[in-house]
């Protein structure tokens, strides 16, 4: 007698229609009637794709699923909805992994790792209720192999299991096989971090769970895994082929409706066993750590300065490696990933990055380009001292950085560059790193319908943003005990006529991008800096900053803040111009005269050096605490007028101290008067005393982002014809020079000290002294920008 009639398949099939009545219902879903009835109807056979996907995204019904890694209770939260194009009602939850990592990355679980199922025995009414599969025979009747520890041959199955608990003799029970992983009802907590095998020290008071949880005990702890759902050596299945239906596996009524996550597609439990083999060899919490051990320093490709137009070339369609050098399963799997996609979306990034070979190594090893005497092959992943000393770090930071990495690396390997693995402090040709960024983005599998929706994930731009505690320069910084900050060591010519921040092309035009390709550059560029100021392995400054700030939006009111704004483009692009500000003030730094000459003669570095960029990186990752403190968008943007230390003016030598607006008809401030020079203001009370070297003229006003703007006392008239005095514009003195009236606000729009009355002045430079939260720069903002 077959395991699955064509009586039960086919009874299974028509029953997909009907609904759950309340009463089954109640006793599954006990938290909450209206929440449970949704739940049990989207996790059934019976609902649509399109009720699948409004009740996932519905944060009232489905907020967590219980899943279990490494033997141990977790849950996941914020699941990820993935649609296809070809079936907008076809719904698939890639599960996000935040919570567990500690991190803001969107990583995916890739389901060709899963069967789907497991089995255990539960009472029949908690299998209706469900609606799971199940056999046609009781437990009690199926035989099959023994233990390995069991010396007595075969013996019921049922007997093996050891589920007395639940079973009862007032209700027959049978064998089903739950989803991998268990929706948790609002209301529902379990405890994390529970090892399995140990009895809960609280009972969860949702008959579901407990179900699940019991039979994931029997899928990890018996028989190694094998499922009598799907076939395999647990249960004696030679009778099978007679069901006429079941020659597609797709037909059994299945709980692949964790939409997908659990699909069994037509492979046999057996291979995807193998699946869950290698799942369990490459641990997926660290992604793409280092690989090779004993590999040789990689060759650093050439240099490029000049950005070309961030266009991409396909490559050519790599073969999989022969059966001998990898796993059956691993070689359908690499198969699917390289077959050419039918998705119009996938098709682009197709045409970004190649093909999606780039998913493949990041998720199981390196690749090695082929010699004379070893062919082409993939080598499992290895940890080095240096990749298990990245499991302490924020696990987050460590998969980006490390899928960069091995996108980098297969990018330059198909193109004959480099045939090793390549260390994060090499410098790399932005347009490698361009498609490498893009293989990352496939392989991260984001739920984007175009690639401007990639710029709504959380930090999918700026976990990459973050290398410094994880990478391996900055291993070497916590061990040494440098300056408290050193450049890249270049000739002098470099530092002083071309600055890090020009020489690079740093994508400092503040503009909101519209097109992803705007912003790869922008994080290109920033990268590239970053490693230069950092080669010589010295104490960074930087380091601190970036860490500062990064830790801000990897924080429990970070995630918050991001989520809160996750739509709204033009801020999650303006986080990735802050961080490019903190970067440059640091390269302005390093390419001063002062600078360069201590580093030359090994002189001692005089702290007031790092003035400039304290005070603006405070001023940057004050702004953001601000904002995410308290919740709000707080006009969040990047203008460089906020930020007159790095943008002074487009000048690439240390500015004279002169008064910058100074030129050949116009005397030097702090020279004499004479009556051959060209009339002079007369002195006023405020500016008698002449400006000497070390006294500018105050700048623009800079707000260190705590608390509100402070609104100005001082008064005065907006235009010389105006018949009233007002207070100056806040929107205008704190925002960007940009105010959100335009020229209908009628208040004083000051760019400038110097745009404020002679008479006024004092009781202005008053005010901003005895306000904390602001202060002048210290030296000439821009001032183009002309009063209304």
């Amino acid at each position: 007698m077959p395991l699955f009639s064509a009586r039960i398949v086919n009874e299974a099939l028509r029953n997909r229609g009907r609904a759950h009545g309340d009463e089954r219902v109640s006793k599954a879903f006990p938290t909450d009637p209206s929440v449970a009835r949704k739940l049990a109807s989207t996790f059934g056979r019976s609902t649509n794709s399109t009720v699948h996907h409004a009740t996932l995204t519905n944060p009232a019904m489905v907020t967590q699923f219980a899943t279990i890694v490494n033997r141990e209770l977790q849950v996941l939260t914020n699941p990820l909805i993935v649609t296809d194009d070809l079936d907008p009602q076809s719904v698939q939850v890639r599960a996000s992994l935040s919570d567990l990592l500690n991190e803001c990355i969107p990583v995916s679980v890739p389901y060709e790792y899963f069967s789907g199922f497991f089995t255990t025995v539960v009472p029949a009414s908690m299998c209706n209720a469900l609606d799971l599969p199940r056999t046609s025979q009781p437990p009690d009747e199926i035989t099959g192999p023994a233990n390995d520890d069991d010396e007595d041959g075969e013996q019921p199955s049922y007997q093996r299991i050891g589920y007395g608990s639940i079973v009862n003799d007032d209700e027959m029970s049978v064998f089903v096989a739950p989803p991998v992983l268990c929706p948790l009802p609002p209301g529902v907590t379990i405890p994390t971090n529970h090892n399995i095998n140990e009895p809960l020290d609280e009972p969860v008071d949702y008959p579901a769970f407990n179900t699940w949880l019991k039979g994931q005990c029997f899928y990890l702890n018996h028989n190694d895994g094998w499922s009598v759902t799907l076939g395999g050596d647990l249960f004696e299945l030679d009778a099978i082929d007679d069901a006429p239906d079941f020659e597609n596996l797709s037909l059994i009524p299945v709980i692949e409706n964790l939409v997908n996550l659990a699909s069994p597609g037509t492979d046999t439990y057996r291979s995807t066993r193998a699946h869950y083999e290698d799942f369990k060899n490459n641990d997926w919490q660290v992604l793409g750590a280092r690989l090779d051990a004993e590999a040789p320093p990689s060759l650093i490709p050439e240099h490029r300065d000049d950005f070309p137009t961030v266009r991409f070339q396909s490559s050519p369609p790599v073969a999989p490696p022969q059966s001998d050098t990898v796993s059956p399963s691993m070689e359908r799997l690499l198969q699917r990933l390289t077959q050419p996609t039918v998705s119009l979306k996938d098709q682009e990034l197709n045409d970004l990055c190649g093909d999606n070979l780039a998913r493949y190594q990041i998720m199981f090893g390196h690749r090695t380009v082929p010699t004379d005497d070893v062919p082409s092959k993939f080598v499992p992943a290895t940890f080095t001292p240096t990749g298990n000393n990245l499991l302490g770090k924020p696990r987050g930071e460590a998969a980006a950085i490390r899928l960069f990495q091995s996108a980098i690396t297969s990018t330059m390997e198909e193109a004959g560059s480099s045939p090793q693995y390549v260390d994060m402090c090499a410098t790399f040709d932005p347009v490698q790193a361009n498609a490498a960024f893009i293989g990352c983005l496939r392989g991260f599998q984001f739920a984007t319908n175009d690639l401007p929706k990639t710029l709504q994930n959380n930090l999918s731009i700026l976990a990459f943003l973050s290398p410094v505690t994880t990478s391996m320069a900055y291993q070497t910084l916590m061990d040494e005990n440098n300056v408290p900050f050193q450049a890249y060591t270049m000739d002098a010519t470099m530092h002083r006529g071309n600055p890090a921040s020009t020489s690079s092309k740093l994508n400092t035009t503040g503009k909101v991008s519209t097109l992803l390709g705007d912003v790869i550059p922008a994080f290109c560029n920033f990268r590239r800096i970053f490693l230069k100021l950092i080669a010589n392995y010295g104490k960074s400054l930087l380091a601190h900053h970036l860490s500062e700030f990064c830790s801000i939006l990897f924080s429990i009111e970070g995630r918050r803040w991001l989520n809160k704004f996750s739509t709204n483009r033009e801020a999650m692009v303006n986080l990735l111009m802050q961080g490019n500000c903190i970067v440059a003030v640091h390269a302005r730094t390093a390419n001063t005269l002062e600078y360069v000459d201590a580093l030359q003669s090994e002189q001692t570095l005089s702290p007031h050096i790092y003035d400039l960029a304290v005070t603006c990186s405070t001023g940057i990752i004050a702004h953001l605490q601000a904002a995410v403190t308290r919740g709000e968008l707080l006009e969040y943007r990047h203008c460089h007028s906020n930020f007159p230390l790095v943008f002074p003016g487009p000048t690439t030598t240390p500015r004279d101290p002169v008064d910058s607006r100074s030129s050949a008809n116009k005397r030097p401030r702090h020279e004499p008067h004479t009556p051959s020079q060209s009339r002079a203001v007369p002195p006023t009370p405020t500016s008698s005393t002449p400006r000497g070297p070390q006294q500018r003229a105050p700048g623009m006003l800079i707000h260190n982002g705590t608390g509100r703007a402070p609104a100005c006392p001082v008064r005065f008239k907006a235009k010389p014809d105006s018949t009233s005095e007002e207070r100056p514009c806040t929107f205008f003195l704190f925002d960007g020079l940009t105010c959100r009236f335009g020229s209908n606000c009628n208040k004083p729009h000051v760019a400038n000290f110097d745009k404020v009355p002679r008479d006024k002045q004092p009781a202005f430079k008053a005010w901003v002294d005895n306000e904390p939260s602001i202060c002048f720069a210290t030296n000439k903002g821009p001032s183009g920008r002309q009063p209304n």
